[in-house]
């Protein structure tokens, strides 16, 4: 393969003639090297989910990184691959990866490029540490066009002996249209299948895992997971799957006091979804106002560290709902 002209590349500062080195120190026994390194990627070829020229020229070096089993906190590189596959996955769940959804070009290329590792995260399954396996499983949810390559490995993993790795396998599968229906005895595998099943399913998931997603997606006390889903928001995931499958929107009521910062994003996308599925009408209906009384009385919903959470009043200003729930320091809203 040729080696790319690295300083007529670009990445989101400039020229990438500083990536090569830091792919290489990837490899370096100092761990504060590599977490610096690793820093400086994240930064440069997939600053905040966007990708760049440079970004598909770096993942076959990442690749061969991964591959080898001496390369310290290949769990971390994994990481990296998966932001520069996709971005932030919060914007493809709980759907999953749709046809034509990557529309720049430059995304679609690192996409491409990190597709060319999928025989590999299937092998990585039965690696011997548990992170590595962990991610590898997140990382084949990802490429749908691979399925039959991803599918048999994912079904092998869904009864690992690590809590995410089985989860993980279990959600990625249901991402890929294919299901584990025995859910197991674990919380972890028994809200993953119940997340499969939604995505497979939709409006005819069997009861008992939408029971179990309710369960979750209502639970102000609800612990988050050890998966790469929604940085392990487990509860906030249960309710975007609840959109799935038509649920009353009353159930994602209880957890609105405890929520803040991203997790109130996406819990509150979720119940907004369920609840103006067809916009917001001239005059609420009753589980419309209760919507927003419950909205507008959960203390620290529209914050984050103390302050107003731009993402969180975007999101209630792209359902029209701006006037009915106003960000935090604002008069309060009418009734109507």
């Amino acid at each position: 393969m040729a080696i790319p002209d690295w300083a007529s590349l670009r990445h989101a500062y400039g020229s990438a003639a500083d990536v090569p080195a830091q792919l290489a120190v990837l490899a370096s026994p100092d761990e504060e090297e590599r977490h610096a390194a690793l820093g400086e990627l994240f930064t440069n070829i997939v600053h905040q989910g966007r990708r760049f020229e440079a970004s598909a020229h770096a993942v076959p070096e990442l690749l061969t990184l991964v591959a080898d089993p001496a390369v310290p906190d290949r769990d971390f590189v994994l990481v990296l691959l998966g932001q520069l596959a996709i971005g932030s996955a919060e914007g493809w769940l709980p759907l999953g990866l749709q046809p034509g959804g990557l529309v720049d070009p430059a995304a679609r290329a690192t996409h491409a490029a990190v597709a060319a590792g999928v025989p590999l995260f299937a092998r990585l399954l039965t690696d011997p540490d548990d992170g590595v396996r962990s991610m590898a499983a997140y990382l084949l949810a990802w490429f749908p066009s691979r399925r039959a390559n991803a599918i048999p490995a994912l079904r092998a993993a869904v009864d690992d002996p690590d809590d995410s790795t089985a989860a993980t396998a279990r959600v990625s599968l249901g991402l890929l249209g294919a299901v584990v229906v025995e859910a197991g005895d674990r919380p972890a595998t028994r809200w993953a299948t119940a997340i499969a099943l939604a995505r497979v399913h939709g409006a005819r998931t069997p009861p008992a895992a939408v029971d179990e997603l309710v369960a979750w997606a209502g639970d102000p006390g609800a612990p988050e997971l050890p998966v790469a889903f929604l940085d392990g928001d487990a509860a906030g995931y249960a309710a975007q799957s609840l959109t799935l499958t038509g649920t009353d929107p009353a159930v994602l009521l209880p957890r609105l006091p405890a929520l803040a910062g991203p997790q109130a994003v996406t819990h509150v996308d979720a119940l907004l979804r369920l609840t103006f599925p067809n916009g917001v009408p001239a005059r609420l209906g009753a589980a419309q106002r209760a919507t927003v009384d419950a909205l507008n009385a959960a203390p620290r919903i529209g914050e984050w560290d103390g302050n107003e959470y731009l993402n969180f009043t975007e999101l209630i200003a792209g359902h029209g709902l701006t006037a009915l729930v106003p960000p935090p320091g604002a008069d309060p809203a009418p009734r109507g």
